[in-house]
């Protein structure tokens, strides 16, 4: 393949699948073969901001919830998976609104600025020990919190395509 790097990412249902069925040390075993086999064709995995939330979001379930167990063992590769050994942090890609506002306006708003981060944060805690991290994070509500978000974002979302499409059919 030469010299040229790719980059990759993965969306949630990549992790989520990829890691079915195994346990936590199965996870970490098979992500540091993809690290190795990936290194060797210069791909380079990213993380995506998004796909981050909506795994920790399932993790409000508790052990016996349907997505648990994968999405947590998809946060485990990911965190893992998206980690630069080399520069000794995660490679975690912004949304796309704070990449605009930083291109176009060369600003971006603090605070949206540093719940990025927070979230890569917790993404991280799950490289570091994925026990204490779910423990943590259980027990300060993190999970709940992202659920609600997900769940505020979602109706507004739906509100809004009600709304285009009661408009598309006064105008049709």
């Amino acid at each position: 393949m030469g010299s040229k790097e790719i980059a990759v990412v993965f969306d949630t249902n990549s992790y989520r699948n990829f890691v079915r069925g195994m346990s936590s040390d199965e996870v970490l075993e098979v992500i540091g073969d993809l690290k190795r086999v990936e290194s060797k064709k210069n791909i380079c995995p990213f993380g995506i901001t998004i796909v981050g939330l909506e795994m920790l979001a399932n993790l409000c379930e508790g052990d016996l919830g349907f997505n648990f167990k994968d999405c947590l063992n998809g946060l485990i590769a990911m965190s893992n998976h998206c980690y630069d050994e080399k520069d000794n942090e995660p490679r975690i890609v912004s949304p796309p609104y704070l990449n605009l506002t930083r291109s176009f306006f060369n600003m971006v708003p603090k605070n949206y600025e540093d719940g990025v981060k927070n979230i890569a944060g917790v993404i991280h805690d799950f490289k570091i020990d994925y026990k204490k991290a779910l423990e943590h994070h259980e027990k300060t509500s993190t999970f709940l919190k992202i659920k609600n978000y997900f769940d505020k974002e979602e109706l507004q979302f739906s509100t809004e395509i009600i709304k285009l499409i009661d408009s598309a059919k006064t105008e049709v």
